[in-house]
């Protein structure tokens, strides 16, 4: 071990030598269990026993085995790497000098120094050296998404609009993602998961029967009997869904190394620690921790908050998820909560493309109002319904569903900006050709697509969730139970998409996830903070609903400040000069915004930018159109 690695080293063991010298290089083995990281930072408790996981006399006794728990996970054509190595290269594909790729090995079990290494694929976008102040670690969302084109395509416009000069900005694959390692792989190919989705619930989108609405008419025995038909198409899906997700549960089982126990080390908490270990080697020895993360990431974020108050220097979060709900309910139920401001932003869509007109936004056809807009959608929704509509030229022959269609029409609400290209491609299907429509939900075999990790996203979802009794299968949810929750959920949270919940975040089935994992923190979420941090929304964000950004707002109470956008969407899909500003006043300065600061966007749907930048300074302009590219790479990244 190098000089330098052996002052890394130093930083992750107890913080005084003990006399004997054997018991230093025992330690200096196992001193990363024993660190910052279970004494110093470990102000909750865990919720397992850490004797059970082998953080035993043992590892203190026999300085052989200890000295061995450094060594490293095995990379085929390379050497023993130590924990808390850092390694960096010049980006593939990435011409930018101030962009740089790498990775570092961190303990893949903080309590558990048996368990081995993982290896954390990194990138930065380097701050001017005379500038530079630290690092920000940024989470783009998902979970499920690598993290690193956070720094390698969007760094620039992160700096330019968020968080300004004077940090590195920091991506990074969480665990299971991308290129880091341990990685989720259920399925032996890319190609092999596709086609077990094929044609699926997973596949199409649940669909909303026409009847799942109740009205008024409940006497009716012809309603009473559209009524059960469509609860019992829905118990029929839930059945379906349920059988994809025990299979998938078992494919990764059967396909991962020992059963998929890496699986155990994927949870949030888990990740926050990376955070903490990934600073103190770039920053410094308890260096403040700063942050920046949206949707998903707003979760990451108010763990990380949370578990390590002492240590936070700037934070701040956008397009906020209630982490009570992320952690005490079943992940099945999470849409109960985040579909809450669907309607109206579905609304919000209806009424900007009346206003648009025809010329802007092609579902205006004659220039009509909202009314007969929404009318003309339902009805052929309530068509395909009984007559799916086949496609011979789509990118594999298919046919259009009710479900496919109101699912993504409820994904396009996420994201406003696409509105007036989505208008487009649900038009022509309105009229007989279904093409681009369903090539948006069919597998696509673009070199470039994203792909999320295979099942990285349950990997997250199930170790954060409400955990369930695995040993007593009699209390998993049923297809009936789950059906009359979504019949619920259509009448008291959302009746365009209550029950067509999009196919961006199918949750569910934690019951047949082959670990539990190793930690999971589930709270407090009102801790003090080092320092305070900014929480932002857009006003009608349809599936991270204000109300959340506005629970952990108070929560977290003088160490929080709360800023709101007035633009329906997931995050801010369109640039505010106003919420720019306050942000790179707070990284930049300190300067904390005004609590529940108002901004307005330059301009919104199914406008056009160009109005907008003939009253703007060039530098303004730059920012917005900074502003504008990020919002396109976040909305990939979701």
């Amino acid at each position: 071990m190098s000089p330098s690695q052996e002052k890394d080293l130093e930083l992750y063991t107890l913080r005084q030598k003990p006399k004997s010298s054997t018991s230093w290089r025992t330690l200096k083995a196992c001193g990363f269990v024993l660190g910052g990281y279970v004494l110093a930072q470990l102000d909750y408790r865990p919720l397992f026993d850490s004797a059970k996981l082998g953080v035993s006399e043992r590892c203190f006794t026999d300085n052989r085995n200890a000295q061995s728990l450094w060594r490293l996970s095995q990379i085929p054509g390379s050497e023993a790497r130590a924990v808390g190595d850092v390694r960096w290269h010049k980006c593939e594909n990435v011409d930018d000098p101030k962009v740089e790729c790498g990775s570092i090995v961190v303990p893949l079990d903080y309590f558990n120094a048996s368990a081995g290494t993982a290896t954390i694929a990194i990138a930065k976008y380097k701050a001017d050296p005379e500038l530079r102040r630290g690092s920000v670690f940024v989470n783009p969302g998902g979970p499920g998404g690598p993290g690193t084109l956070s720094a390698t395509r969007a760094g620039k416009i992160l700096a330019d609009t968020r968080i300004g000069p004077h940090y590195d900005i920091v991506g990074f694959d969480p665990r299971g993602i991308g290129a880091t390692t341990p990685k989720v792989q259920c399925f032996e190919s890319l190609a092999a998961m596709d086609q077990f989705y094929r044609n699926t619930v997973f596949e199409l989108g649940y669909t909303q029967p026409p009847n799942t609405v109740i009205s008024s008419s409940e006497s009716d025995p012809n309603m009473q009997f559209a009524r059960q038909r469509a609860f019992d198409d829905i118990v029929s899906q839930q059945r379906q869904a349920l059988a994809l997700f025990e299979t998938q549960a078992k494919l990764c089982a059967k396909n991962m190394p020992n059963g998929g126990s890496d699986l155990n080390y994927m949870g949030t908490a888990s990740v926050v620690r990376d955070i903490a270990f990934m600073t103190d080697v770039l920053d410094g020895h308890d260096a403040k921790i700063n942050y920046w993360g949206i949707s998903y990431g707003s979760v990451l974020g108010a763990t990380l908050f949370n578990m390590l108050p002492d240590r936070i220097g700037k934070g701040m979060i956008e397009a906020v998820a209630n982490p009570v709900v992320w952690v005490e309910w079943h992940s099945y139920r999470w849409m109960d909560n985040f579909i809450l401001d669907a309607d109206e932003a579905y609304h919000w869509f209806l009424n900007s493309c009346a206003k648009a007109g025809e010329t802007r936004c092609a579902l205006a056809k004659g220039n009509t109002s909202a009314a007969v807009i929404e009318e003309r959608i339902e009805t052929f929704m309530e068509e395909l319904y009984e007559n799916p509509m086949p496609s011979v030229n789509s990118v594999v022959p298919a046919y259009l569903t009710a479900g496919t269609v109101r699912s993504k029409l409820y994904d396009a609400m996420q994201q406003p900006s696409t509105w007036p290209l989505f208008a487009s491609i649900l038009e022509e299907a309105m009229r007989g050709d279904p093409t681009r429509y369903l090539n948006r939900v069919l597998p696509n075999s673009s070199p470039d697509r994203l792909n999320y990790a295979e099942l990285a996203r349950y990997a997250v979802t199930c170790i954060d969730s409400l955990p369930y009794n695995k040993s007593n299968p009699s209390t998993f949810p049923t297809p009936e139970s789950i059906a009359r929750g979504i019949v619920a959920r259509v009448n008291n949270a959302s009746k365009y998409f209550g029950g067509s919940t999009g196919l961006t975040d199918v949750d569910g089935g934690c019951q047949f996830w082959p670990v539990d994992g190793v930690e999971r923190y589930a709270g407090p979420w009102n801790k003090t903070l080092a320092n305070p941090v900014v929480v932002v929304s857009s006003t009608v964000d349809p599936i991270t609903p204000l109300a959340s950004a506005k629970f952990i707002n108070d929560q977290l109470g003088d160490s929080s400040r709360l800023i709101t956008v007035n633009a329906p969407g997931h995050g801010v899909p369109f640039p505010s000069l106003c919420q720019f500003r306050a942000s790179l006043a707070y990284f930049s300065n300190g300067t904390l915004p005004k609590d529940g600061l108002s901004c307005e966007t330059e301009y919104g749907a199914f406008e056009e930018p160009d109005e907008a930048y003939t009253v703007m300074s060039e530098s303004d302009r730059e920012v917005v159109e900074s502003g504008a590219e990020l919002a396109k790479f976040l909305q990939s990244a979701f």
